[in-house]
């Protein structure tokens, strides 16, 4: 039978942090499962100091969705971040909340019938995310737009060319 750790936290609050230090206290070659797809440089660069980071006792796997395609057997491994590996899903079926959960679900119970340890991180409310991921696909002028708070680099930007943020 799989265990399942589930870390919880806001946006940078330190739970990849604390992911990481558990699944290395719980092997000395632990996999980091990335989820994230890269959307812009900055992005890119962080991941790459992510990376360094971690050191060369972690194995890194790079999977949008389909985590369930990896051997994970007899491993620990993070999942990081659950958040944005659902948003993937259903950005891709642009939208369609039903099919992005049954997916998500057959990929999850395909994932956890391997004998493993997997650490999940969790960085906010999926709903949240999964309505901003849509919003930014198909209504990029549009009312849902401005209904949503914008984030720390949308705040910034806003400040910089002399206009407020909500």
């Amino acid at each position: 039978m799989p265990k399942i750790i589930l870390i919880t936290g806001g946006q940078r609050s330190g739970k990849s942090g604390y992911a990481q230090r558990l699944a290395r206290s719980l092997s000395p070659h632990p996999v980091y499962a990335a989820t994230s797809r890269i959307w812009d440089e900055e992005h890119h660069r962080r991941i790459e100091r992510h990376r360094r980071d971690r050191g060369s006792e972690w194995e890194t796997v790079e999977e949008e969705k389909y985590l369930c395609r990896h051997d994970f057997t007899g491993r620990v491994v993070v999942i990081d971040c659950v958040t944005l590996w659902c948003t993937n899903f259903f950005y891709d079926s642009e939208g369609s909340v039903e099919q992005s959960l049954e997916e998500i679900k057959k990929s999850f119970d395909e994932l956890i019938k391997q004998e493993a340890v997997f650490i999940f991180a969790v960085r906010r409310p999926l709903r949240h995310s999964l309505l901003r991921s849509w919003n930014a696909r198909h209504h990029r002028h549009g009312p849902l737009r401005r209904r949503l708070r914008p984030n720390r680099r949308q705040r910034r930007r806003h400040s910089r060319n002399g206009r407020t943020a909500a």
